[in-house]
């Protein structure tokens, strides 16, 4: 019986070293801003939840998925089809500004024409060109 406690007593420490390696580990290497904030609160000392959290090894891939998509839209954006997305991002955006502060219908369709024949050389009224396959 003392063999079986003892057993599960030595797992539930290791467990918990292991947990407060993984919550140094992702702390220390949260060095930018931009990762700071997509540091998971089980990661994070100051966190409300940090000591009711247990940290899991989804949460160690969650953060590393995080941090890599992030990375991934950064060096993206470097890049000049990321240059042409983020353009369309901000197509997008201007185009949602101008859905939400539309008053008439006739009005938005003319001012959204005029977005789409401005930055992207399309009528709102075209249909747009198929994407060639090579």
């Amino acid at each position: 019986m003392h063999k079986i406690i003892d057993a599960l007593q030595d797992a539930e420490e290791t467990l918990t070293k292991a947990q407060a390696s993984a919550q140094s580990f992702f702390e220390k290497k949260a060095v930018n801003k931009n990762m700071k904030e997509n540091l998971n609160s089980s990661f994070n000392k100051d966190s409300y939840n940090y000591n009711d959290d247990k940290i899991t090894l989804a949460d160690c891939n969650d953060q590393i998925r995080t941090w890599a998509k992030a990375l991934a839209e950064r060096e993206i954006e470097k890049r000049p089809e990321g240059k042409q997305l983020a353009r369309l991002k901000e197509i997008k955006r201007s185009a949602l500004d101008t859905i939400m502060e539309s008053e008439a219908p006739t009005a938005l369709i003319e001012t959204l024409n005029k977005h789409m024949t401005k930055f992207l050389g399309v009528s709102w009224h075209e249909q747009p060109k198929a994407i060639e396959h090579n």
